[in-house]
């Protein structure tokens, strides 16, 4: 058999593969460009988005060798392309420049929390706040390291807060949803997930989690409707990975 066939059988049995998966779990099929292509072109436009900030941060430091914000920047932009630790020496740079400077620190923590460093984390973002009493975002970052490190109940405390100055940030809401659903507070979760979800209907973290909630209070119909929801957005945006554990999960509760 030659080549050309011996894809087109392999690309049946794919096709034939995903259209078993939406039948007997219900999730709808996405169909576009090859997946890798698409994650590729993501990845270089990405790359080249934010190695334009570098260059551009560079730029202003030579000219500039004291400006703190374009360490920042530079800082903020590795941190989009995972290089985190030259993230945090910038980072280090912008406050040795201005030891005021609230949102490097607040950076510096999300830094060391990518490097799973949580209590150095919760330091920073701590220090953010301690600058600017109102900073939505610094409230959020230590929400998040003291969920990494079990506080659960220490981050819901700041996880509202920082919907107090920022209502509209969904993922704050999607994340102490999370804290809620692992002190076993499934109502409160629920209402939290209901909330994101009513600022963006297609926030598929948000379905997934609220449906994975229901299934602890014992509501499958609900958790597989949710989780339905969640799989055809994961697909639609590309998360393959994502995708599949839902599809997983829908089928055991089937």
């Amino acid at each position: 058999m030659n080549n050309s066939k011996v894809k087109v059988q392999l690309n049946s049995l794919t096709r034939f593969g995903f259209l078993a998966i939406s039948i007997l779990t219900g999730v709808g099929i996405f169909i576009g460009m090859p997946q890798d292509a698409i994650a590729r072109s993501d990845r270089e436009q990405t790359y080249e988005k934010y190695q334009e900030r570098i260059s551009e941060a560079d730029r202003i430091i030579q000219r500039n060798p004291r400006n703190a914000k374009a360490y920042n920047k530079r800082g903020e932009a590795y941190a989009k392309l995972g290089r985190h630790k030259r993230a945090i020496s910038d980072y280090n740079r912008a406050i040795e420049i201005d030891p005021q400077f609230a949102r490097a620190y607040n950076n510096r923590g999300f830094a060391y929390s990518k490097q799973g460093r949580y209590w150095q984390a919760v330091i920073e973002h701590t220090k953010a706040i301690q600058l600017d009493r109102r900073y939505a975002k610094a409230y959020w970052g230590r929400g998040l390291a003291y969920a990494k490190n079990g506080k659960y109940q220490l981050a819901i405390s700041d996880y509202t807060r920082s919907i107090r100055f920022d209502r509209k940030n969904i993922r704050v809401y999607n994340n102490r949803g999370n804290s809620y659903a692992k002190l076993g507070q499934y109502q409160e979760a629920i209402s939290d997930y209901n909330k994101a979800i009513e600022f963006d209907r297609n926030y598929a973290w948000a379905y997934n989690n609220r449906g994975l909630a229901y299934q602890k209070i014992g509501n499958n119909r609900r958790a597989i409707a949710d989780l339905r929801k969640a799989a055809n957005l994961f697909q639609k945006q590309e998360k393959m990975k994502e995708y599949q554990k839902t599809v997983r999960l829908i089928e055991r509760l089937q």
